[in-house]
């Protein structure tokens, strides 16, 4: 037994490093009171077999619903993109003004309901093998950064390296495959006991790379990003449970100040709303369930983003000879460029007002975004 944990550091008495309280104080020994409280104590006992997943199932699950009661409930089968870019997504044409929240929200949200249903059955099947190969609090690092940074790399790789500014995806899918990746390398260290776990995760991690390929509309930079991140990370950490209880509560404030960033990056979204909610009267986005439209969406000419975009330019052309125009002009580009995220003119006009009303900072965000414009749709 390792000298770190001969003792249980309240009181004193002989402890093992797997156990998980001391049985004579009860002190929680792995990890912080509050993961005691959290994983230990509220979960009930069906889910305290594999906490850290049950965690993540409730999280995306909970913040799903979320979605839906801000989009609308003919949302809860699909979403349309505006909701998305509305609650989450990861933008990057957002990103590009510094909306770097969604990086952690766009990890969380969902597409539609078949998505999401899809990700918490893979994360049921992969997440207990993760916490029986290392633990809890391991598994819960692998897929709340490997999900970010999954996130990280889709932008950088669609809008740093092929340009395209008008990239949006969602999905905890980058998490997902970050524990596939992991659960590969962990099976593999652990020997021959853990042959048949690598073959399979060996299998998973080909099927995600065919279906890639063959369905459009997958993000693979995203998947094989958190992928890389997951199997980086199960590379570097150790095996099973923390040898001593200092570690396994450095471990805790870790997931806890991670868990911390995932709430205030729904804090920031939530803000960020600004009123606009997601739901729109007629909205020209089409909602669809893997091959099928459910909803076509308003036709485009008569959809609020086109009527929006209208509006803005019109105010714009007076507010040029009329100064006194210049206020409401700048009100309805700014609803427009929030309504039709994905349309030029907005941009443009905001530039040129904010400039016309001698304030170079406000406009300094739309400069940069039209800078990098080429292969967005007006």
């Amino acid at each position: 037994m390792p000298s770190e944990v001969q003792t249980c550091p309240k009181c004193g008495a002989m402890i093992t490093p797997n156990l998980v309280r001391c049985r004579q104080c009860k002190t929680y020994l792995h990890g912080t009171k509050l993961e005691g409280a959290l994983l230990d104590g509220l979960l009930p006992d069906a889910f305290k077999a594999s906490p850290g997943t049950a965690l993540m199932v409730v999280t995306l699950f909970l913040y799903y619903v979320l979605m839906v009661m801000f989009a609308g409930p003919s949302s809860a089968l699909a979403m349309s993109a505006y909701a998305l870019h509305q609650l989450g997504a990861t933008s990057s044409i957002a990103i590009i003004q510094g909306e770097y929240w969604r990086f952690a929200t766009g990890m969380l949200g969902h597409g539609g309901i078949i998505h999401l249903v899809f990700n918490l059955y893979a994360l049921t099947i992969v997440g207990p093998l993760i916490e029986e190969l290392y633990d809890r609090k391991k598994m819960l690092v692998i897929f709340i950064v490997g999900g970010v940074l999954s996130m990280v790399v889709s932008h950088v790789w669609n809008a740093d390296i092929w340009g395209s500014i008008g990239h949006m995806t969602i999905g905890s899918s980058g998490g997902v495959c970050a524990l596939i990746g992991a659960c590969l390398i962990g099976a593999r260290r652990r020997g021959s006991g853990g042959q048949e776990v690598a073959q399979v995760m060996l299998r998973w991690s080909a099927y995600m790379v065919l279906f890639g390929l063959a369905v459009s509309g997958i993000d693979n930079a995203a998947h094989v990003g958190g992928w890389v991140v997951g199997a980086g990370l199960a590379a570097v950490m150790p095996l099973g449970l923390n040898a001593t209880v200092a570690v396994n509560r450095i471990y805790s404030l870790v997931i806890f100040g991670l868990l911390g960033g995932l709430v205030a990056s729904v804090v920031m979204m939530l803000v960020a709303l600004d009123g606009y909610g997601a739901q729109l009267a007629h909205d020209g986005g089409a909602r669809r369930i893997l091959f099928f439209t459910i909803d076509p969406g308003t036709p485009r000419n008569r959809s609020s983003q086109v009527l929006a975009v209208q509006k803005c330019q019109g105010l714009y052309l007076e507010a040029i000879s009329e100064a006194e125009k210049v206020a409401p002009a700048t009100e309805a580009c700014e609803r427009a460029r929030r309504v039709a995220p994905r349309y030029r003119r907005p941009y443009e006009t905001l530039a040129d007002l904010y400039e016309l009303q001698g304030q170079p900072d406000k406009a300094k965000p739309f400069v940069r975004v039209l800078a990098r414009w080429p292969t967005v749709r007006r």
